[in-house]
């Protein structure tokens, strides 16, 4: 592997990696919040959706797209993100944008998912049989 295909497969993976990270904080407030199944349930139905576009539209696209316009098309839309990514990160270091922080992403989510949980509800007080409601 050479240094220019690691650093572009190191690229794409820490990329990815802050999306799981935002993903999984909005799983992980609605399991709490609500319940466990519904957001493990909503999260697995989301990755087979999205495996199913892959395959459908992955190879057809390529079929269809000669490879160096496909590139460039997804080359400048990378540049145009990581522009807008860099000009988030020089303002928050500079101050002039609120830094981001999860922790407090995390519990605004909660408090929402809180605020909008009835009781009788799946969530938080007792179920329309009377019974707490189980954390599956």
């Amino acid at each position: 592997m050479t240094s220019l295909t690691f650093g572009t497969v190191a690229a794409s993976f820490l990329a990815s990696a802050v999306e799981i990270v935002e993903a999984l904080t909005i799983v992980l407030a609605v399991g709490i919040t609500r319940q466990w199944r519904s957001s493990l349930l909503g999260a697995g139905a989301a990755l087979a959706v999205l495996a199913v576009i892959v395959a459908t539209l992955g190879p057809a696209i390529v079929s269809v797209v000669p490879i160096d316009t496909l590139r460039l098309v997804v080359g400048g839309l990378l540049i145009v993100f990581g522009l807008q990514w860099l000009t988030k990160a020089v303002e928050r270091e500079a101050g002039l944008r609120a830094k981001r922080d999860e922790r407090d992403i995390y519990q605004r989510e909660v408090a929402a998912l809180r605020a909008r949980t009835k009781p009788g509800r799946s969530g938080s007080g007792p179920s329309r049989n009377g019974e707490e409601p189980s954390d599956e």
